[in-house]
């Protein structure tokens, strides 16, 4: 019998799990952490390939928004700092509306 990702993840589904396979949902587990994320992005800036400065914004014709390398000033070379200026801004803007 073959089992989904999710269900070989689901200790209770399949029963005893083997150590392998625990080690791997732990792993998988830690990957979906916003901390990781976040530190994957940080090292993706970090390579700079562009500018290695980044920045959050709703995108010019406001279909959405933008997480992205920059060369714009207010552009910053922390992910972090990027989104959580972005925050601020979109809060200000929510206000005004």
């Amino acid at each position: 019998m073959e089992y989904s990702l999710e269900e070989m993840l689901d200790v209770e589904t399949i029963g005893p799990v083997p150590s392998w396979l625990q080690q791997r949902k732990r792993e998988l587990a830690a990957l979906r952490r916003d901390s990781a994320r976040l530190d994957f992005l940080e090292q993706q800036n970090g390579l700079a390939r562009y500018t290695g400065k980044c920045v959050f914004r709703l995108s010019m014709n406001r279909r959405g928004w933008r997480l992205h390398e920059t060369t714009r000033l207010k552009g910053v070379v922390s992910v972090r700092q990027a989104i959580d200026n972005g925050m601020v801004a979109l809060r200000e803007d929510c206000r005004r509306e």
